[in-house]
């Protein structure tokens, strides 16, 4: 190459394909970027036109500041390039002083990176303090899963404890249904085996002469029908069981009124 400004346009026309290609610039090594964007900027061609007006060729000149550039096609943004113009204003007073400028930036960059490292030394206890909150949270949540278990025990301890009062007090309730049913039961028994009292006079202690004849019969009739409807095909067959019961209460009212009879008879 013949000169600085051959190399920088050649550089700048292979950025500018990259860009259009890519669709993004790609990484520079060993050229200064901003030096060649401040070049790029003054050395901004001048675009001259042709166009036909009523056929004749007419040159139209347009300058930097007819030259509509979108953003897409620049090598930095607008906003970048004000930013550098700023930084390179309150550091360097004009542009032959770049290379002085990056080795400043450099510079500043390694104080920058160095004390980071020191930030991040001097935080060392921050992060010990941060360690050990974090392990004695760690404990906390290891306790409270420790107290969480031995609640689950006696939980399903008491679970246990309620279904199984839960199981008495059901049997408890059918236990005493059972017993209302016996005891509606046994009333019925009760009530089919007594005898009424104007009966029993007649078989325990009445007389045999003319005038108490007539009720003696029918008292003797009345045992007879209670002594067939305790037989078997009378009988409610839940009471089969029970004529044992049944044949006592009969045997003590025969030994009654055959006891009353021998006593009558001369």
């Amino acid at each position: 190459m013949r000169n600085i400004d051959d190399r920088n346009r050649l550089l700048l026309c292979i950025l500018n394909i990259c860009k259009d290609v890519l669709g993004r610039l790609p990484k520079v090594v060993g050229i200064d970027v901003v030096e060649m964007a401040l070049w790029a900027k003054e050395n901004t061609p001048t675009i001259t036109k042709q166009r036909d007006l009523r056929d004749w060729p007419v040159a139209v000149t347009v300058t930097e500041s007819d030259l509509k550039v979108t953003v897409e096609r620049e090598l930095v943004s607008q906003a970048e390039e004000e930013d550098m113009e700023a930084l390179l204003g309150t550091y360097i007073m004009g542009i032959g002083e770049a290379e002085a400028f990056s080795e400043r930036l450099k510079r500043e960059l390694q104080a920058l990176e160095a004390a980071n490292v020191h930030a991040i030394l001097e935080s060392e206890p921050l992060i010990d303090e941060v360690l050990q909150g974090l392990e004695a949270a760690t404990n906390c949540v290891e306790d409270m899963d420790e107290w969480l278990n031995i609640f689950n025990v006696k939980l399903r301890h008491m679970r246990e404890d309620i279904e199984s009062i839960e199981t008495r007090n059901n049997k408890l309730e059918m236990q005493s249904v059972n017993n209302k049913s016996l005891i509606e039961e046994l009333d019925k028994l009760l009530e089919s085996l007594r005898i009424p009292s104007e009966y029993a006079a007649c078989l325990t202690g009445g007389s045999f002469d003319e005038a108490r004849m007539l009720q003696n019969i029918e008292a003797c009739e009345w045992l007879n029908s209670a002594l067939r409807g305790l037989e078997v095909p009378n009988l409610d067959p839940s009471y089969a069981n029970m004529r044992a019961v049944c044949a006592c209460l009969v045997l003590v009212l025969f030994l009654k009124l055959h006891k009353q009879i021998v006593n009558i008879l001369p």
